[in-house]
């Protein structure tokens, strides 16, 4: 008697269910892109601006994308407090007698909505273009 193989439907499947893993991983780094830029975007417009030689902290924030479906977005300026280099932002966002205490907080607060709304809007863009 022969006996049909399922090998080749396993493996088509298989072959199927992988490229569409690796199409929505694709479009969710794309999302957390959208995302994160419009993040960038508005700590660069809320930075504390501070008249003094050298660089700004609006100039030096950068996003990490090295992360699987991670987004940091940070600076990168430093000061030299006592014997130290911390981060600007940490003295900023944290110090206590910072004036600008939470301003990195605020500014995610202002922006969430637009930050889901550019990562939807790539989300659906794919969308679209996978059902053309």
């Amino acid at each position: 008697m022969i006996m049909a193989s399922n090998t080749s439907i396993t493996k088509q499947w298989n072959d199927i269910t992988n490229e569409l893993v690796h199409q929505v991983s694709e479009v969710t780094e794309k999302a957390l892109d959208a995302g994160a830029k419009v993040m960038k975007d508005e700590l660069e417009r809320a930075s504390p601006y501070m008249d003094h030689n050298g660089e700004h902290l609006k100039n030096s924030w950068s996003i990490k994308t090295q992360y699987r479906k991670r987004r940091y977005v940070g600076s990168t300026k430093r000061v030299k407090y006592g014997n130290k280099r911390p981060p600007l932002t940490n003295i900023l966002e944290y110090g206590k007698n910072s004036k600008h205490r939470g301003f990195m907080r605020r500014a995610f607060n202002r922006v969430k909505p637009q930050i889901i709304e550019a990562m939807t809007k790539t989300l659906k863009e794919v969308k679209r273009n996978v059902q053309k």
